[in-house]
């Protein structure tokens, strides 16, 4: 099965809102469970890459199976993220939506990559290892509980190529 990456559409406030407004997808989320209102607000803001976002949808012959995006700093270090609903995940998709959005980041002059996730967020943690990225900082609990990677984008590539269904 081949997967792409594509803009946001109108046509993507259904799957977003359907899948973002359970609470369980949302759990590692700094927001709460999306509104329709605010689903459409999210991809209406997400079809134009501004402000150094990025964010493209996860696709394989038109079904939405998730989203990844970036937010660059000035100094080229893309902060990633992704989410894919419940019936699409443990299949890779999010190592090959990261993958995937990697090459178009490249494009786009970055040159590091930083994941930061709830160290309970098992997924998010292999996904930051597999891509090669070390741990900078890791916060364990309380409210600010984080665990933060950051590595080299052209290492990454590297590693992405070698993973099964990534680029």
């Amino acid at each position: 099965m081949a997967y792409h990456l594509r803009p946001f559409q109108l046509t993507d406030v259904d799957p977003l809102f359907e899948f973002e407004r359970e609470p369980e997808m949302v759990r590692y989320q700094d927001f709460p469970a999306r509104t329709r209102e605010n689903a459409a607000e999210y991809v209406r803001s997400a079809m134009t890459d501004g402000g150094g976002y990025v964010e493209r949808v996860i696709t394989d012959d038109g079904r939405f199976l998730g989203r990844v995006g970036a937010h660059v700093d000035p100094e080229g270090t893309a902060s990633l993220w992704y989410s894919i609903p419940i019936p699409y995940q443990r299949r890779g998709l999010a190592m090959t939506g990261v993958g995937l959005l990697l090459e178009v980041l490249r494009t786009k002059g970055v040159e590091r990559v930083r994941i930061e996730c709830h160290p309970e967020n098992v997924a998010s943690m292999r996904i930051a290892e597999k891509l090669g990225l070390g741990l900078k900082s890791l916060q364990a609990d309380g409210p600010d509980a984080s665990a933060v990677f950051i590595g080299a984008l052209e290492s990454c590539l590297v590693t992405c190529s070698t993973v099964e269904g990534a680029v």
